[in-house]
């Protein structure tokens, strides 16, 4: 089944009648609300990138600075620890720290 949809503008094809009606609904958007989608889409298109940078960047920074270069200082640490360096065979529990870190950066 072939249909043109006046708010997309295109056709739709389609074999069922029940996704054509959906793919209509879901296509037509309220004037109110198109104009408010415009103004974000815009918005983001231009000054939302660089307003995140100007945000993260210096605030990155600062957490460098105020934590004295953690991330610098401490990297050889972290690799033993997710090398399991200081892993024994005698310890509780059955989260590796390689099993944790991967974990906690997988949420």
């Amino acid at each position: 089944m072939i249909i043109y949809s006046k708010y997309t503008k295109n056709y739709i094809y389609d074999l069922s009648g029940f996704f054509i009606l959906a793919a209509l609904k879901l296509n037509y958007m309220h004037p109110i609300l198109q104009s408010v989608d415009d103004v974000i889409q815009t918005y983001n298109n231009y000054v939302g990138v660089y307003a995140v940078l100007a945000m993260l960047v210096p605030t990155g920074l600062y957490f460098i600075i105020r934590l004295k270069f953690l991330n610098v200082t401490k990297l050889w640490h972290s690799i033993r620890v997710v090398a399991g360096k200081y892993d024994k065979k005698g310890d509780k529990g059955d989260v590796s720290h390689f099993k944790a870190l991967t974990t906690a950066l997988s949420a």
